[in-house]
């Protein structure tokens, strides 16, 4: 696979993110083989699937590929958008998937890392939903996986950094 590698051990296994010049930018090719990894992961029995970035990785995933974008100022993300299928494939899994954050996790990474079973980061884990400053409106679903993982009172004490 071009943009991942996957490895299983001792029905352990990991897809790991492996686009770093693009900051893992989540693009439907990246997409595809995370998507068939995970199907391929659960044929071969693995009982946990861990998808995490290079490591050391600054940024995770830098989220949706924004090239990809179909129309702008308009959500992307329609049921048979990539991400959403890749989003409903981790959803599905009936092995536990563990999201290992290391570095920025940024846009539809977000949703992509909080619809996982369990979120593991480091110290030097953050996030960043950021389609607004791109001029694109955030998706519901996305807003719901959001506020779903990390709960509504959490999630209205976030905020942006001030301006400098």
């Amino acid at each position: 696979m071009e943009f991942i590698t996957v490895a299983l051990s001792e029905f352990i296994g990991t897809i790991t993110l492996n686009h770093d010049r693009k900051r893992n930018a989540l693009g439907r090719a990246l997409i595809s083989e995370v998507i068939k990894a995970l199907n391929d992961l659960v044929y071969q029995q693995a009982r946990v699937i861990v998808l995490r970035a290079n490591p050391g990785a600054k940024v995770w995933s830098a989220g949706y590929d924004v090239r990809e974008f179909p129309q702008p100022g308009r959500d992307p993300l329609t049921f048979d958008d990539p991400l959403e299928q890749a989003i409903r494939a981790i959803q599905r899994c009936p092995a536990p998937v563990i999201a290992m954050l290391e570095g920025g996790v940024w846009g539809g990474a977000c949703e992509l890392a909080f619809v996982c079973d369990i979120l593991i980061g480091t110290e030097n884990t953050s996030f960043a939903i950021t389609p607004a400053r791109l001029g694109i409106p955030y998706n519901l679903t996305g807003i719901l996986h959001v506020l779903n993982k990390i709960g509504m009172s959490l999630a209205g004490r976030c905020s942006a950094p001030p301006s400098r």
